[in-house]
């Protein structure tokens, strides 16, 4: 599903392609001695350049997210986790993933069930709370976010939702996809960390002598 919509997986090298629109910018000029020149006041100097090229990093990026969705497995192929457009380049991919994190409880639950049912009642009553805690957070950081920040507000900064402005505060958050899917992550993210403690939790409970109490 990644691959459609367009994460790299291949084994291939690194891919040179040119921009549809060369892009201008400052380089620092260097002397003869191949050291960055500075003016009198110790600026660097510069001196326009043209980038024509884009070198586009490949690799099997679309099966490493999976695990790193599935697992903690770090910042993910691009060391950015899904901020990164060659990892998460869609809103259906940023879907996916984010619908990746709010299944691995059930996923887990399913599993311990099968093992042993006496598990059951207490980890589907974990399951019950977790998902109507996690629906209460997303409701209170969407409300939050969308509603921007005061202190940004007064300083004049434009917050309002519109067709090249994503709204709300969304300072250090994946401006691509908005404050909703912002908000879905975050809650989803840091809910599959509780979720899975309190999975590991219940079943040390339920293994123990005592394991009716569960219930």
């Amino acid at each position: 599903m990644l691959v459609s919509q367009g994460v790299p997986q291949t084994f291939d090298k690194y891919a040179t392609v040119t921009l549809v629109q060369p892009v201008t910018y400052d380089s620092p000029k260097n002397g003869p001695d191949g050291q960055p020149l500075k003016d009198e006041k110790g600026n660097p100097v510069t001196e326009k350049a043209t980038a024509t090229e884009q070198t586009i990093p490949l690799g099997p990026a679309a099966s490493q997210i999976a695990i790193k969705q599935l697992g903690t497995n770090g910042g993910g192929f691009y060391n950015v986790n899904s901020a990164h457009p060659f990892e998460n380049p869609t809103p259906l991919a940023n879907f996916l993933e984010a619908l990746s994190i709010l299944l691995i409880a059930r996923g887990a639950l399913l599993h311990v069930r099968q093992d042993d049912r006496r598990h059951a009642p207490g980890l589907g009553a974990a399951r019950r709370d977790d998902a109507d805690l996690r629906r209460r957070c997303w409701i209170a950081v969407y409300a939050g976010e969308g509603a921007g920040n005061p202190v940004l507000t007064g300083l004049g900064a434009d917050q309002v939702a519109t067709a090249t402005n994503p709204g709300g505060n969304m300072e250090g958050k994946e401006v691509r996809f908005g404050v909703a899917n912002s908000a879905l992550w975050a809650v989803g993210d840091d809910r599959r960390r509780r979720t899975a403690r309190s999975i590991r939790c219940t079943i040390r409970s339920c293994r123990s002598p005592g394991w009716s109490r569960c219930g």
